[in-house]
Formats: structure tokens, sequence, C-alpha cells
């Protein structure tokens, strides 16, 4: 399952940051009017997009299956810890989710050795708002000003 997870990162990793599909990607995402004067249906790169996340979340599904039973809210308690991943590593990163997880993993794993198993989640939500205080754009997202 690491394995798989592993390779899925990277080859989405080398897909949105070196392929021409990737770049029309993140330019949609981005500034979708300006993509749009570029050329780039923004309409059709968000369904691609929509269409990646399936497709991850499909194998996540696949591998979660194999270690745990289905019910209608299999993988929930996940959900929200999964975010928090993503916001910790730093939106508009690709990297930045990994490390995020990493970290959340650690917290997790280092928990379980001062804290209850019950409190697990309460020490990563912890560490996740005093990281988010000090750090709100992420570890590795970027500063960016709207006007």
């Amino acid at each position: 399952a690491a394995v798989i997870s592993i390779a899925t990162i990277m080859a989405l990793a080398v897909l949105i940051s070196r392929s021409r599909l990737g770049k029309s990607l993140r330019a949609a995402a981005d500034n979708p009017e300006a993509a749009t004067y570029m050329g780039i249906d923004v309409d059709r790169a968000h369904g691609i997009a929509f269409a990646l996340g399936v497709g991850v979340t499909a194998i996540a599904g696949g591998l979660l299956a194999t270690n745990y039973p289905f019910h209608p809210y299999v993988g929930l308690e996940y959900v929200i810890i999964m975010y928090a991943g993503v916001v910790l590593g730093g939106l508009g990163s690709i990297i930045g989710p990994f490390w995020g997880g990493m970290t959340i993993g650690l917290v997790q794993q280092l928990s379980t050795l001062v804290l209850p198993t019950q409190l697990q989640n309460t020490a990563i939500f912890v560490v996740f708002l005093l990281i988010v205080f000090f750090m709100p754009q992420g570890f590795f997202g970027r500063v960016v000003e709207r006007t």
C-alpha cells in the first residue's frame, strides 16, 4: 500500500509540475479569467482536475478496503485529519501536503507515548492550531496578496 501511495503521489506531482496539462490545471485554478485569455478551456481543466481527484480517491479507497470493513461512513474520521495535513503543508504547494501528512503522522505516533490512544486526535489538532497560528500559509504555502 505504501509503495502504491508513493508512486501515485510521485506520478501526480510530475503530471502537475512538469506537463502542459499540469500547467493548464494550475493556471485555471489560480486565475480562471487569465487562463481563458491564454486559450485554456477552464471548464475542461476543472473537469480533468475533478477526474484526477476521483481517481486518487478511488486508489485510496481500494487500499483502505483491504484493511477495513465497508460501511456508509468509512473513512469519514480521516477526512478532517487529511484536510489538516493539506493546510499544514500549504495550499498551492505540491510537496507541502506530503510533509503536512508526515507531520500529522509523527505527532499521532509520538502522542501515543505520552497520551492515551483516545486523545491522539486532540494532540494532532493542538499541534495543527499552533502551527497555523504561527505559520498561516503552512510549511510550503506561498503568501499571496489579493487585491
